[in-house]
């Protein structure tokens, strides 16, 4: 009768001690992978941020670069070229081809800021778009002869600033844009 040989198969020593070192690698593997998974959702959030910026700079540069001193029909100082209401919206006027005179409304709506559009500027008909999402203040101000104030009090309808800072607090911390209003006159 043949006895078993003592080198056929492993002890459970060295089995519990091939678990453990499985249990460690996998561990670090599953670290590894949570860091991995942290850091796109970082990295997406950075660049939907970069993107919301870059769209903001462009469409309001854009639309206060061709800011026009035409004030529309209507009473009130909704009604001037230009018109703030403090920490919520500001209106102008905007000219150039192809639609001619349009009046654009840029405004804080339920956390949302909103680019609201007539053409014509005395036109009833608004489109309407969302600019950005999670913003919750808007602070305008407004630099003449080379002093910035807050908001945009003036007397002539047809006045228009030199340049407009817009502050918006957006989630991952405020945007601060400062563009040349139209062109020189």
């Amino acid at each position: 009768m043949n006895a078993p040989r003592p080198d056929s198969g492993f002890t459970l020593v060295e089995l519990m001690v091939a678990l453990a070192i499985f249990g460690l690698l996998a561990a670090a593997g599953v670290t590894l992978l949570g860091g991995s998974v942290r850091a796109q959702e970082s990295t997406k959030r950075h660049l939907e941020r970069v993107e919301t910026v870059g769209r903001l700079a462009t469409i309001i540069g854009h639309d206060l670069a061709l800011a026009v001193p035409r004030p529309v029909a209507g009473q009130g100082s909704a009604r001037n070229a230009l018109a703030v209401e403090r920490g919520r919206s500001f209106t102008f006027t905007r000219g150039g081809p192809p639609l001619g005179t349009e009046r654009i409304r840029i405004e804080l709506k339920e956390g949302r800021l909103v680019r609201e559009s007539r053409i014509p500027a005395d036109s009833d008909r608004v489109t309407e778009e969302v600019l950005a999402r999670g913003a919750s203040s808007v602070a305008v101000r407004t630099r003449v002869k080379g002093e910035w104030a807050e908001g945009w009090d003036v007397t002539d309808p047809a006045a228009l600033p030199d340049a407009l800072e817009l502050v918006i607090e957006l989630p991952g911390g405020p945007l601060r844009l400062v563009n040349v209003v139209g062109t020189p006159q």
